[in-house]
């Protein structure tokens, strides 16, 4: 049977067709045209991308392989061959795939960009990073490109850069749903928590069933004191994160006060985040008789050790560590410039090792190498977590501690350090790992934390001379009007009072005061306190004469 070649109108057709997303009608045309054109490279790959498109890989792969034999030197369709292998986890075949199509073309920008992204996945930034420079440079209008070295930027600190390349790729191409997803995160997290909402409203538009999109619209809501979230939730709330998606872990905890859902939510995330946890060995002799070493060997997992909340809780602790007994390995993954924490924290410690770089199997190769008695996250699934290392068993015991208030919903933790406040007993069924709880408080903290000096007066705080001063300075996120209600009463109870609150933001401000004046209150009996350095703002606690704190989320470093 004659070959009858594809005219060039035939194969723009096709291309305008795929470029429209009208995958099936392509995939079918190819399909009948291949009956008579059985060699033709573009009908093979481009039916190959169809499937791709559609994720029936094994169909994609079938194709591609028949494309690549036909034309052994096209860098695109090989490059598209490692997209498959990277959809069906074959991630070493992928790369190996990436590096032949840049080998045919090093020009190629999908091969770098792709190859790049994967190597993220990895951890692998080094190797990232001049990849994605380089697609950059060639096409600096490719939305792809750019959301994928927003990545790159993200895990290294520069959020910034990374929010101008989302606002740069989302403009170009509205339907990237990750990169609006991560750029509407980062306005919220920069305090945009308007525009962020706006951005989560339109991806919910589109898919209204995204619970991941729709407990972080949620939570902006909620930093806004935009009680409406209340309502919203409450229908939601025997299906969110639990049917679809799962929820960000820490949106979760400011929703959810029953510990069976929030439980069952974190144990989805978990799946997701860690799907493959190698299983406890058993401690060999030697750690559990009279030969165990004189010095147990713990590491330190965190993102933190620098000027952070966490440090600040923990720095004394690393110095009361005894040293006879322990050597104490800070593991650092931090992005944040160093500073005099960091340099009080690497005084310390027995060994600072810097892993920013390092990827995930590079890390845990280190890790192990350093035969670990005890590994100890700081972190959990806070933002800028890396708690998938501790699905490889980095030491015979791992524990969650601070960084995280909850369970971590898996297997790749044995042990949450808690106490009988925040884990009376009864209370084990709500967590993966065993408790082990401390006899009075399972928080560290400083005592050689600096105060200011500075007298504060009641007038410097914008108080007034007289009245009792009702003070809570949680974030704005972890007020309800459970809490709201009862202070309005004690304002009602106790004339003269006022409430003295963070600053955060003039949207929460205002919605405050709206709330305040809805329960009967002068608006001006709500004060608020704008953000100081923290040895000033702990000097000005003095002003206040009650702490109230909230049900949901607590103080905590509050």
């Amino acid at each position: 049977r004659q070959e009858l070649p594809l005219s060039e109108e035939q194969q723009n057709a096709l291309r305008a067709d795929f470029a429209a997303e009208k995958y099936a009608a392509v995939a079918s045309t190819c399909a009948a045209l291949l009956n008579s054109n059985r060699k033709s490279h573009f009908l093979w790959n481009m039916l190959g991308n169809c499937h791709l498109k559609s994720q029936d890989l094994d169909a994609a792969a079938t194709c591609l392989n028949k494309a690549c034999e036909l034309a052994p030197r096209d860098a695109a369709t090989f490059a598209a061959m490692a997209d498959v292998c990277r959809a069906q986890g074959q991630i070493d075949n992928a790369l190996t795939l990436y590096r032949k199509a840049l080998k045919l073309d090093e020009t190629l920008v999908c091969g770098l960009s792709n190859m790049a992204d994967t190597l993220i996945g990895l951890g692998r930034l080094n190797e990232a990073t001049p990849l994605l420079q380089q697609a950059a440079s060639l096409a600096p209008d490719d939305p792809d490109v750019l959301s994928n070295y927003s990545n790159v930027l993200l895990k290294t600190g520069q959020t910034q850069k990374a929010k101008a390349l989302l606002e740069r790729a989302t403009e170009l191409a509205p339907q990237l749903e990750n990169a609006q997803y991560k750029l509407a995160q980062l306005q919220s997290m920069d305090g945009d928590t308007e525009q962020a909402i706006e951005g989560f409203n339109a991806m919910l538009e589109k898919t209204p069933g995204d619970d991941r999109t729709r407990a972080e619209k949620l939570h902006a809501q909620a930093q806004l004191c935009d009680w409406g979230w209340v309502a919203e939730y409450q229908r939601l709330r025997r299906q969110l994160g639990l049917a679809g998606q799962a929820c960000p872990p820490l949106a979760a905890l400011t929703f959810e006060d029953n510990p069976d859902l929030l439980r069952l939510r974190i144990q989805a995330h978990a799946n997701a985040a860690l799907p493959s946890v190698r299983a406890a060995r058993p401690l060999a002799a030697e750690q559990l008789g009279q030969d165990r070493p004189q010095r147990l060997r713990i590491g330190y997992f965190s993102p933190d050790y620098h000027d952070h909340a966490t440090m600040r809780l923990m720095a004394g602790l690393f110095e009361a560590h005894d040293q006879s007994r322990f050597d104490i390995i800070a593991y650092s993954y931090d992005a944040t410039p160093a500073d005099a924490m960091r340099s009080r924290i690497r005084k310390a410690v027995t060994s600072f090792k810097d892993i920013s770089r390092l990827s995930d199997a590079e890390t845990t190769q280190l890790v192990q190498q350093d035969k670990l008695d005890i590994a100890v996250d700081l972190k959990g699934f806070a933002p800028n977590s890396r708690t998938a290392l501790f699905a490889e068993r980095l030491a015979p015991l791992q524990m969650s501690y601070l960084g995280f208030p909850g369970t971590l919903g898996s297997t790749a933790m044995d042990y949450l350090i808690a106490d009988s406040v925040t884990c009376p007993l009864g209370s084990e069924r709500y967590y993966e790992e065993h408790l082990l709880r401390l006899p009075h408080s399972y928080q560290a903290n400083d005592n050689k934390r600096h105060i200011s000096a500075h007298q504060y007066t009641r007038k410097d705080c914008g108080l007034p001379d007289r009245g009792f001063v009702f003070c809570s300075f949680n974030s704005s996120d972890k007020i309800t009007p459970a809490e709201f209600d009862i202070w309005m009463r004690l304002l009602d109870q106790v004339p003269g009072s006022v409430l003295w609150l963070l600053d955060c933001g003039d949207s929460a401000k205002a919605n405050l005061r709206r709330a305040a004046q809805e329960r009967g209150q002068d608006a001006d009996r709500l004060i608020f306190a704008p953000h100081l350095p923290q040895d000033e703002h702990l000097a000005r606690h003095q002003a206040a004469d009650l702490f109230l704190d909230t049900f949901v989320v607590n103080g905590h470093a509050t």
